[in-house]
């Protein structure tokens, strides 16, 4: 880390931060919370080239095509403290600089996947799958922290690779977009902004422009206007001419003037293809421009299938018209119904609170800084704390070694003994791209060292799990909790947990240790519930043996207690 302890991060992705594409703007939005000079990217603005993303000094960013040795020095001097990587099929220059950077980086690591490409490209090139996908899956595992765009991608991709992932999409600063909309009848116009694409939308968006086209035929006052990039596929956008009442235009805004233009439109749509191959690519993706559409203040119209993860989404919101099947017949009625000013102002006003809600950037931003900082942190590692505990008082400091305790034991005091999960050690150095199996053999000396120290004086020391500090508390129940305590393994990757259970599983010596320290765990349980018991039942029988000699007229059994005895009776008048 820098000297200002603000943590560098190094960007491995194809599209710059910051550029005018949808991943570009995503990568900006969601690394607002992030100091721009303790950013550093590496981008590729062709399959063949590299460039060098900067910070500049009004904490924008600046792109220059850079040669391989020159970036390599930049990097070495920047001395990243994370790297992001966004692994693409279509970038092998870029891949295979970054395979190379990853693996001499000694620090973590974070992936972030935004389409299900893979999935593509299996059905498109198998070979070149082949290779990518067993990349990908070595990535994965070396990975600290794995990211998606969605929790739909999330959910496949823990199932297919065996591993967690934390979605993070796109939102909007609710600055920009303040002023409501309010809908009146009359024109209606409707707008689509964003990329048009074969494997995406295209099919869906021409849909929309015929029903338009019929409509406006048919004497609707209503038109249709499309904002794509200059590199749109030319095939995706070929075939509009068809359609007067659609209008296309290649102009690059920039964000303020983007914002008017989508809140000057009374509807936005928000559409996805619904062939096969499309429905594979996109599937999880969340549409970079779906939070905009929810803060502009139009209607929200929907054209694509079910299955998609921004398709299903936003049919659960409830906030936008939704036309799930490729009907011009269904798209012409809800265009019809959209263009009364009253069914749009109250999808409009709903769609407007979902987004500053649940898609606030300033939160969204945080978190993911927080994430990658925290990742940042040493690793857990696997550590046994002894603390000596005299009675009724606070537990000392821990005590490393057993030489340190063994003096404090000979006084009238207990021990208590608090182990690591030795799982979970081993899913936490997995995660942080370190060898399990060393850190269970550190477990294995550890653990080793102080058994013998139990076996000492077994009756004075009291076993138990980091990872349940329920049965600690049974020991520690008015004593001051150790902070020690609060922090536990248990929360590493559960599926790096499982696998590493299977592999722990292998290791007799380990199981062997774990089961004595589990077994000595027990005891001390049972010991701590048979004193109180026993604490209990003494309590009872001292209790009984006292109301006897209170009730008791017998001299023979006051006699020992005539003063006590005196002394109840006369409270017992006085209080007559």
């Amino acid at each position: 880390m820098t000297s200002e302890n603000q943590i560098r991060l190094l960007i491995l992705d194809m599209t710059a931060i910051g550029s005018k594409t949808a991943t570009g703007q995503v990568k900006l939005n969601l690394l607002r919370a992030w100091p721009s000079e303790s950013i550093l990217q590496i981008a590729s603005p062709s399959r063949e080239t590299l460039s060098l993303v900067q910070h500049t000094m009004d904490g924008g960013f600046t792109e220059t095509t850079e040669s391989e040795p020159f970036i390599l020095e930049a990097i070495n001097a920047f001395a990243p403290d994370i790297i992001l990587y966004r692994p693409l099929a279509n970038t092998p220059v870029l891949h295979e600089f970054a395979m190379s950077v990853i693996g001499a980086h000694d620090g973590p690591l974070a992936v972030w996947i935004m389409d299900d490409w893979l999935s593509r490209l299996q059905a498109e090139d198998k070979d070149s799958f082949d290779i990518l996908d067993q990349d990908l899956r070595s990535l994965l595992e070396r990975s600290d922290v794995r990211l998606s765009i969605s929790q739909a991608m999330s959910n496949a991709f823990a199932t297919r690779y065996g591993f967690s992932f934390q979605p993070f999409a796109n939102g909007v600063d609710p600055a920009f977009w303040r002023q409501p909309k309010l809908h009146k009848d009359g024109p209606v116009v409707v707008r689509y902004a964003g990329s048009l694409a074969l494997d995406m939308n295209a099919s869906s968006v021409k849909n929309v422009a015929q029903s338009i086209q019929e409509l406006a035929e048919d004497g609707h006052d209503i038109c249709f206007g499309i904002n794509t990039p200059p590199w749109s596929e030319k095939k995706a956008v070929a075939g509009f001419d068809a359609f007067g009442a659609t209008k296309i235009d290649f102009k690059i805004r920039g964000f303020r003037d983007y914002v008017k233009w989508l809140c000057a439109a009374d509807i936005l749509l928000v559409a996805s293809n619904f062939d096969q191959a499309s429905l594979q690519y996109i599937r999880y993706s969340m549409a970079n421009k779906m939070p905009e559409c929810f803060a502009s203040g139009a209607a929200i119209l929907v054209h694509g299938p079910r299955g998609i993860a921004t398709i299903d989404y936003i049919a659960e919101t409830g906030v936008a018209k939704v036309v799930d099947t490729p009907c011009v017949g269904r798209l012409k009625s809800a265009l019809v119904d959209l263009s009364k000013a009253s069914a749009r102002q109250e999808l409009a006003n709903a769609a407007r609170q979902r987004a500053f809600e649940n898609h606030s950037l300033l939160p969204l931003a945080q978190g993911l800084k927080t994430l990658l900082e925290n990742t940042c942190r040493q690793a857990p590692q696997p550590e046994f704390n002894f603390y000596i505990f005299p009675d009724c008082a606070q537990a000392s400091e821990k005590m490393k070694t057993p030489e340190n305790a063994r003096e404090a034991l000979k006084q009238n005091v207990l021990g208590g003994l608090i182990y690591d999960d030795p799982v979970a050690v081993m899913a936490a150095a997995l995660q942080r791209g370190r060898q399990p199996q060393e850190a269970l053999i550190l477990w294995e000396k550890q653990a080793k060292t102080y058994l013998a120290f139990y076996n000492e004086v077994p009756e004075k020391i009291h076993v138990f799990e980091r990872s349940k500090p329920e049965n600690a508390q049974v020991f520690f129940q008015n004593l001051s909790i150790p902070n020690e305590l609060a922090v536990s393994l248990s929360s590493v990757d559960p599926y790096l947990y499982k696998r590493c259970s299977s592999e722990f599983e292998k290791n007799v010596m380990a199981r062997d240790l774990l089961a004595k320290l589990r077994s000595a765990q027990e005891t001390s349980l049972k010991k701590i519930i048979d004193a109180k018991v026993e604490t209990r039942r003494a309590a009872k029988l001292l209790r009984v043996r006292l109301d006897n000699i209170y009730k008791s007229k017998s001299w023979r059994i006051t006699k020992p207690f005539r003063k006590i005895r005196r002394i109840i009776f006369q409270r017992g008048k006085q209080r007559k």
